[in-house]
Order: C-alpha cells, then sequence, then structure tokens
C-alpha cells in the first residue's frame, strides 16, 4: 500500500513509525550482531518500487537485539545501484527518535550520511520517500553504527530532615542527582518490595517533599551508561521534633543567719534574721517567678 503526502519539501517529511509498520511491502530482514568493538546493522534493500511523488513506503525492518537503546550513525551506500533517480530520500526511524538519508539515488556508487543520530529501539524501519521520478531501482545498503562506548554515571540520594510547614503539615524531602544529565533513572517506592511508587526521577535529578517514614530507592542506568556507585538503597525520614513546654526546675531553701534563733520574752522588738534562696536547676530560663513567704502571727516584718 502506497500513501500519498502534500506538496513535497524534506522538512515536511514526518514519518508515523505506528502507521508505517502497519504497510504491506516488501520486507528485507537484516541480522544485528551481537556488541562488540564494532557495532553494525547492514539493511540491504532489494525493493524496486513505482510511487507517486511524495508518498511513503516501507520497504524493509530490521530487529537490532543487543543493541537497543545504543546511539548510532546511519549511512546509504549504493555500490551496486546504478540508476539515478534525483530527491528520493530513505526515513530510518527506531524508537521515537528518526533520521533522513537525502537523495540516496542522486548518484550511482555514492555514500550519504543523515545528519543526527538515531537512538535505537526494538525494530528499525526504512520508509521510502519517492522523488519527482516516481521509480525506486533499489541496490543500496542502509549501514547503522554504534559506539559501544559505556560511559560512568552515578546517582546520589540525599533526604532532608523533618520540618513544619506554614500549614502545620509535617513534611522531609529527598534531593536526588544524577551525574552525568540522563546517565540514569532512579525510582522512589513507599515499600521494601519495590511495588508502591512514589517518585521517578530522570535527567539531572530533582527533589521531592516526603511525608516521614522509611522509603527506598532503585537506580537503572541509561542507554550507554554504567552505574559505579550504589544501585539501590533506603533512608528514613523521622517524624517532626514537637515543641514542648518549657522545663524549669526551682528549689528553694530557707536559713537563719543566727542558730539557733533566740527570742527573749523581755525584748520583744528584738531582730531575727532569715535568708531565703530561689535557684532554677533548669533547663529552661524560669520568668516572673514570686515567691511567698509566710511568717507566722507572733512575727512582724
Amino acid at each position: 500500500m502506497i500513501t500519498t503526502m502534500g506538496p513535497r519539501t524534506l522538512r515536511q517529511r514526518l514519518l508515523v513509525v505506528g502507521a508505517a509498520l502497519a504497510v504491506m511491502a516488501s520486507l528485507v530482514a537484516a541480522s544485528a550482531p551481537a556488541a562488540m568493538a564494532s557495532i553494525d546493522i547492514s539493511i540491504p534493500i532489494e525493493t524496486r518500487a513505482h510511487g507517486l511523488v511524495g508518498s511513503q513506503q516501507l520497504l524493509a525492518t530490521a530487529d537490532t537485539g543487543d543493541l537497543e537503546g545504543q546511539q548510532c550513525s546511519v549511512s546509504a551506500t549504493s555500490e551496486n545501484q546504478v540508476s539515478i533517480h534525483p530527491d528520493n530520500d530513505l526515513i530510518v526511524a527506531s524508537g521515537s527518535t528518526s533520521v533522513v538519508l537525502e537523495d540516496v539515488e542522486g548518484e550511482s556508487q555514492g555514500t550519504v550520511h543523515a545528519d543526527g543520530l538515531l537512538t535505537l529501539g526494538s525494530t528499525v524501519a526504512v520508509t521510502l520517500v519517492f522523488g519527482p521520478d516516481q521509480v525506486f531501482s533499489a541496490g543500496i545498503v542502509v549501514n547503522i553504527d554504534c559506539d559501544d562506548e559505556i560511559l560512568p554515571a552515578e546517582v546520589t540520594v540525599e533526604p532532608s530532615a523533618c520540618v513544619v510547614n506554614e500549614q502545620g503539615v509535617s513534611l522531609g524531602s529527598v534531593d536526588v542527582g544524577i551525574t552525568p544529565d540522563s546517565g540514569a533513572t532512579v525510582t522512589l517506592y513507599s515499600d521494601a518490595a519495590m511495588e508502591n511508587e512514589v517518585g521517578t526521577f530522570t535527567g539531572a535529578g530533582g527533589s521531592q517533599d516526603l511525608s516521614p517514614g522509611t522509603y527506598y530507592w532503585s537506580a537503572v542506568a541509561g542507554p550507554g551508561y554504567e552505574l559505579t556507585g550504589d544501585t539501590s538503597g533506603s533512608f528514613t525520614i523521622d517524624d517532626c521534633p514537637t515543641e514542648e513546654d518549657p522545663v524549669t526546675d526551682l528549689e528553694i531553701t530557707k536559713v537563719d543567719l543566727v542558730d539557733p534563733v533566740v527570742v527573749d520574752s523581755d525584748n520583744p522588738t528584738a531582730l531575727i534574721t532569715y535568708e531565703v534562696t530561689v535557684t532554677n536547676n533548669g533547663p529552661e530560663l524560669a520568668e516572673n517567678v514570686v515567691v511567698t513567704d509566710t511568717l507566722p502571727a507572733t512575727l512582724t516584718y
């Protein structure tokens, strides 16, 4: 089946991958070798086709195997092709990314390179966009070359203490760092079985408010990265401290300065001296303390 498009410009050639994979066409199988020092997927295009200018036709698909997630460059060679049909383009798509090989039959026995990189999903689809000749004569090989360098990545998970916010809610938080950017995905769970997900961090990481409790996390390396540190762990955010009433410990002592005190009945106006001492054993400051010493009825002050 061939689908038609509007006025043809390269920037308007957008491949809808799901639709393209549903197109019935002559598919050429390709194989992806296991990951090694040199990683290649070669897709021979032997399907001859005719179609309206600007229309698309799926030519081939290939499994990516163990290469899924790799970032790859894409090129096309026409060593076995002798016909020239200008402005036939190939769209190579995989996962959520695609690149364009422009004018693949513009010259015989040439090589065309796509701008940008293709991030491989589980399969690769090669779709033709017909040029003004409305003919594709095949004899082209699409080559996908992947960089097998694995870069180190590291994650950090740092919880903060619980505080009571302005609304009176007790909350802590966690700061997640991912180095380099997009080197990993960190998922946060509220249970040790890691079934109840409460947050996911990508890119460079981020922060999230959390109620007091114990949390668990796991990290998965991003495409082309390998984690060098911990890949899982747990942390606890303790309950917020509550405000308590100030604690004081007052002690009062009363001593006579002349001991024993002798009251002379012949001298009812004799002076009797006592000393009252108030001590605060803390730990909080005691304010506005009032001490009352009740005297016997026979004494005046």
